[in-house]
């Protein structure tokens, strides 16, 4: 079914192709027929945008991301409403994301560098410490939510810039008049025990999501798979936490311990702050 948007101007943004969709939003690639650019475009489905509360805290939450400057967190260029659509632009990410990523080097059965797995999360890390520190928790860390910029980087390091994407839907999403699904914001395999069992969360939930990433890219599978929120709950509230040194013989002991402290139980237990995650992979190297 072609999507009815494809080749339409909305405002400025002639829309060419559909990069993605969630519950909230669909993105797309565009060009900016005024700055002659190619752009990424946020558009929230219509029964959301139709609403005007959610219009002003969209519009509201937009203006606090705006804000957000760092290299690994997508630049937003301009928030507005165009008619009946709330649009997002965004600078436009060329590599795909994480998750085609990892998908594409196990259908090849490569495995990523461990070297590589680190860089890229010590990388979020310090992004998602910045973003902390501007008062934005995201809540939803997964690798569908970080895309790729392809650089040249040495030899021992992930040769792509990883960049979140989807700060402030996140909150907007969990708040109770916005509400999409109901349950606990968050993606079962990665949400912190606090999120799983509705509890109030604060940056360490977005480092517990880190820690299951690393996992993830360090070990080659999750160490859970929860398929509803109650098995969500169960695994990362009280389920031991399955070593990766149990599955891989030969991985490296102070790595281990680190994923360990960031997929504590607790939060306490966790390391106090995404920036500190991010020291203790570094003197990893």
């Amino acid at each position: 079914m072609t999507d009815r948007r494809i080749g339409t101007l909305i405002g400025q943004y002639r829309v060419e192709a559909l990069l993605g969709q969630g519950g909230m939003a669909a993105v797309y690639q565009a060009q900016d027929t005024r700055l002659n650019r190619s752009v990424a475009i946020k558009l929230m489905h219509n029964h959301l945008a139709s609403q005007k509360s959610f219009q002003e805290a969209f519009l509201q939450e937009a203006a606090v991301i705006a804000r957000l400057s760092h290299p690994n967190i997508v630049r937003v260029l301009n928030v507005e409403r165009i008619s009946d659509e709330l649009v997002m632009a965004m600078e436009l990410i060329s590599g795909g994301n994480l998750r085609k990523y990892i998908k594409k080097m196990a259908e090849q059965e490569t495995a990523l560098p461990l070297t590589h797995a680190v860089d890229v999360i010590i990388q979020l890390a310090n992004a998602i410490n910045y973003a902390h520190q501007q008062g934005m928790t995201h809540r939803d860390l997964k690798p569908d939510n970080i895309v790729l910029q392809p650089f040249t980087s040495a030899k021992d390091l992930f040769p792509f810039r990883p960049v979140i994407t989807d700060f402030g839907l996140a909150r907007l999403s969990s708040s109770d008049e916005f509400a999409i699904t109901g349950q606990p914001l968050g993606t079962y395999a990665y949400m912190s025990p606090e999120q799983a069992l509705a509890e109030k969360i604060d940056g360490r939930t977005d480092t517990y999501s880190l820690g299951i990433m690393l996992y993830e890219l360090s070990v080659g599978q999750l160490p859970y798979k929860p398929q509803t929120i109650a098995e969500a709950a169960r695994f990362h509230g009280r389920e031991p936490l399955p070593l990766p040194s149990k599955l891989l013989p030969d991985f490296p002991p102070r790595l281990e311990a680190v994923i360990v402290q960031a997929l504590a139980k607790t939060p306490e237990e966790r390391f106090a702050t995404s920036g500190d995650f991010a020291k203790a992979l570094l003197s990893l190297r």
